[in-house]
């Protein structure tokens, strides 16, 4: 089964030390976890990362809410990020924030994912998904990272060198790739 059985959140820091937050989500025969980017975009037409009192605020927020999550199916992923929004209240997220948010909505999906015992590419991509997500590099700046790595590693090792190279270079077409 995949009702929600139990959740829980913490602060943690991303790669560049800022605080974000990172949720589990248990369900009856499954479990998943995720982590929020703390991000540096503000647009105007952004929600709110955090409510006005900061990080602390929101995940002391959720806390006093986070039993209305309890005991709903995680494969209903609409009822779930639809209880998020009535949790929060506001059209911009600004009593939970964004951030939580999305780390729920991404753990329970995981979590969904796994009580159905499918990798996570295919629960999102359906029966046919045949093929693992690539890594997407956005600011991966870090020079300590192992040499020695798993291929997976490598690959973030090549993107965070090569990620300034790529910016400062024109953009080739479409066609070209």
């Amino acid at each position: 089964m995949s009702l929600i059985e139990d959740i829980v959140i913490r602060k943690i820091l991303d790669s560049r030390g800022n605080p974000t937050v990172e949720v589990e989500v248990y369900t009856l025969s499954g479990y998943g976890r995720a982590a929020a980017p703390a991000g540096k975009s503000t647009g105007k037409y952004e929600v709110k990362a955090y409510p006005a009192g900061g990080i602390d605020a929101g995940i002391k927020y959720f806390k006093e809410r986070m039993e209305n999550l309890m005991g709903m199916d995680a494969t209903r992923q609409e009822d779930i990020d639809a209880m998020l929004h009535e949790i929060d209240g506001t059209q911009d997220f600004s009593m939970l924030g964004g951030n939580i948010a999305v780390a729920v909505s991404l753990a329970v999906a995981k979590a969904a994912a796994n009580s159905l015992g499918l990798p996570f590419y295919q629960y999102l991509g359906g029966v046919y998904a045949n093929m693992l997500p690539k890594p997407v590099g956005n600011v991966l700046g870090e020079e300590n990272m192992l040499l020695e790595a798993p291929p997976f590693r490598r690959c973030l090792r090549f993107l965070s060198v090569t990620a300034p190279e790529i910016m400062c270079s024109p953009m080739p077409k479409f066609t070209e790739f």
